[in-house]
């Protein structure tokens, strides 16, 4: 069933309806220095010293839970600092 967006519809950040700071959204392989909340929350996402890291690989498993039926169109992911190895960003 393919679903087409309507001219009218604006996007908007959905950090409204997650807990960014609860036990509702979490990543596994986060490092402890960078971890999931830096890049959800509001307030420190756009830190470039906060940001989110895996500890032991290049993969991370991240789950977060809705507190209502949403539809996810994008997601904005940044590049890591200056010195840090660049991999490619993967999605399934």
């Amino acid at each position: 069933m393919s679903y087409k967006l309507s001219e009218n519809v604006k996007h908007r950040d959905l950090s409204e309806f997650y807990d960014s700071g609860g036990s509702q959204c979490e990543c596994l392989n986060a490092s402890q220095e960078h971890t999931l909340k830096h890049a959800l929350m509001t307030d420190t996402r756009d830190d470039p010293a906060l940001f989110l890291e895996s500890d032991c690989d290049e993969q991370l498993l991240i789950h977060v839970t809705f507190g209502q039926i949403v539809r996810v169109h994008s997601l904005i992911l940044t590049p890591p600092p200056r010195g840090k190895k660049k991999e490619a960003a993967g999605l399934s």
